[in-house]
Formats: C-alpha cells, structure tokens, sequence
C-alpha cells in the first residue's frame, strides 16, 4: 500500500490508482488498506511465477486493468488513466514475457515446486499467507497436482 501526500491510497508506488482517500473521506486506515479493490489485486498475486516479471502494470497489466475498471478506481496523479486498455502497454508486455520467461524457465526449472514443498509461496502476496498455512495432506495433493 502507497498513500500519497493527498492521502490517496493506492496498492503500490507505481499504481496510481485509488478507491479511498484518508482526507476526503471517513474511512480509517485498517478499511483503506481492505477495500474489494485491493482484495482482488491480492487475489490475483503472484500475477507471474517469474520472479524477473513481478509487477501486474509492466508484467500483466490486464490484472491491473481489471482490477481498476470493476471498482471505479481514480487516477491519483492525473494521468494514469492511459495505461488502462492501453495496446502499447500490453505490447510492451508481450514482448518481455517472451524474453524473461524463456530465461526464467532455463535459469529456475523446479523454483517453483522447491518453493511449494518447503510450504512456501511462489513471490510476494496471497500466496505465500495461503501456502504457509496449509497442513501437509493438503501441501502434498497441491506438489502433486503441480508435478503432473
């Protein structure tokens, strides 16, 4: 979470999007930091396994995108607005994708199942809450699932 110098509250630095702001509104800090807004960019963390693409702007914008348009979220700096549904954005990330996916998958082929054993999440977020607090009968089906 990122809350500006007008108290806007936005998901992260770069993501100047926001639902709530701490001095136009009555909302406290705890319900700014939980909107639906933010619930569904956390739900959809990690947006990549790849660990050289972790940003949903740059690396999968359309989660972003989603994210902004189904809760009316407001450009807090103005200008923002233009990388929702922007094609150069979602070129830009296509080609990247193909760079640093082939590399990752050279560079950490079983990152991701070392990281599920160990009852860890993938990258940052939901994930992880979600991966640590499973029991081992449920981790088990889950690396199964993953090595098929």
């Amino acid at each position: 979470m990122h809350i500006t110098t007008d108290g806007d509250v936005e998901p992260c630095i770069f993501a100047h999007h926001a639902v709530d702001n701490l001095n136009l509104s009555d909302v406290t800090l705890r319900e700014a930091w939980n909107p639906p807004y933010f619930w569904q960019i956390r739900y959809s963390q990690p947006h990549t396994n790849n660990l050289y693409r972790p940003c949903m702007i740059i690396d999968e914008p359309e989660n972003y995108w989603d994210a902004v348009l189904s809760h009316d979220a407001f450009s807090t700096d103005g200008s923002s607005d233009f990388l929702i549904k922007n094609p150069e954005l979602e070129k830009y990330s296509e080609s990247t994708k193909e760079v640093l996916d082939d590399f990752f998958n050279k560079e950490y082929p079983n990152w991701l199942l070392d990281k599920v054993k160990q009852g860890k999440g993938t990258n940052e977020g939901f994930d992880r809450i979600w991966l640590e607090g499973l029991s081992d009968e449920i981790r088990k089906k889950y690396i199964k699932k993953i090595e098929e």
